[in-house]
């Protein structure tokens, strides 16, 4: 029996262990949505997908539908993003910002049920990627607006937050992305409305 292959762009939020070496990987992706994909011993040394398939990976992924799960048969690397890196030492992210990510992840996870694509959400992930790649060095306010102006948009995006100058949120710098300080506590009392409501 044949299988269809899908390709898509996709973001590894989490991952756990399978028996002795597979995984089973959260990807988000840009043309299914949020996916559980399994993949055969991707913890063995000798994987060739292993380095593509991090945790918050940037990757292509190929799969293969069977009718009840998805199973990761190809994957390559699109972006070579620090963050990727969270187990190594020579990653240069700090806790604050794997925490983030974290953070992030456990959100998607928890609002998102079912296989549905969201360009606007997958686009403002990536663009967070980029930022935080490129802004290694940001001081402690600065990441504290950087996460709550993530989650907020994230919840915005799909539906848990009514706050209309989200929609206009993008992070191109630092400058840019201060002058929305001034909406700091109101963001995140909506955060908190929407985690309430989730119980998170």
């Amino acid at each position: 029996m044949s299988h269809t292959l899908f390709t898509t762009n996709g973001i590894v939020l989490a991952s756990r262990q399978q028996g002795e070496a597979n995984k089973i990987l959260s990807i988000f992706t840009r043309d299914i949505g949020l996916i559980e994909v399994t993949s055969q011993s991707l913890r063995s040394l000798t994987s060739k997908l292993r380095f593509h398939t991090q945790l918050f990976s940037h990757s292509n992924f190929t799969c293969v539908r069977s009718k009840k799960s998805w199973r990761l048969v190809g994957a390559e690397s699109i972006s070579d993003f620090i963050v990727s890196s969270i187990s190594s030492e020579h990653n240069a992210f700090s806790l604050q910002e794997r925490t983030l990510f974290a953070r992030i992840s456990n959100v998607i996870r928890a609002y998102i049920h079912g296989e549905e694509p969201n360009l606007e959400l997958y686009s403002w992930l990536i663009e967070i990627m980029y930022f935080c790649n490129a802004n290694l060095s940001l001081n402690k306010e600065d990441k504290s607006l950087l996460e709550i102006l993530s989650i907020a948009k994230i919840l915005f995006l799909l539906g848990y937050i009514d706050y209309p100058i989200l929609k206009e949120i993008t992070l191109t710098d630092c400058d840019k992305m201060r002058v929305y300080t001034k909406h700091k506590a109101s963001l995140v009392s909506s955060i908190n409305g929407a985690f309430y409501i989730a119980q998170m």
